[in-house]
């Protein structure tokens, strides 16, 4: 199974954080191939790549945060194409809160997935202290989204 994790190049350092608690996962097969930007090597093209990544994956990660908000190429380009992919193969979206902003008006129809929540309520990974347990929240409830997506396409425990 493959991911797309869409983020503001401003959060890189937050998708690093992410990705170094999902590789482990990652080279065990135990959960998605993640892959974001970062994976492009020069002289690439960047835009049919980051389009060839979205139609391959399934499960999609939403660094949320004001510059993932503000970007204009996330609004017009990903977002559209994320949309209709997970519309198309039945994804799943999980919006990752990096950073407090307004996103739920832009994301509405994914609130139901987003993590971290610490205790009952959804916490940002920057407002965690320390910060490592909020991206070890967000680590196991990725974990457990996965997991029950999983199980529901083919109807039992794998």
């Amino acid at each position: 199974m493959e991911g797309f994790i869409a983020y503001a190049r401003k959060d890189r350092a937050m998708l690093d954080g992410l990705l170094e608690r999902l590789d482990p996962d990652m080279r065990k097969g135990i959960g998605p191939k993640y892959w974001a930007d970062p994976a492009i090597e020069g002289g690439q093209k960047w835009n049919k790549k980051i389009e060839a990544a979205i139609e391959r994956a399934e499960v999609f990660l939403l660094l949320v945060s004001p510059g993932f908000l503000f970007s204009d190429y996330i609004y017009r380009i990903e977002l559209p194409a994320i949309r209709a992919r997970a519309a198309r193969c039945d994804g799943l979206v999980v919006p990752v809160l990096v950073e407090k902003c307004m996103w739920e008006q832009h994301l509405a129809e994914y609130d139901n997935h987003a993590v971290p929540t610490i205790g009952p309520w959804l916490k940002a990974i920057r407002d965690c202290r320390p910060q490592r347990d909020g991206f070890h929240e967000a680590h196991v409830q990725l974990c457990a989204a996965v997991k029950a997506f999983k199980t529901d396409r083919r109807g039992s425990v794998p």
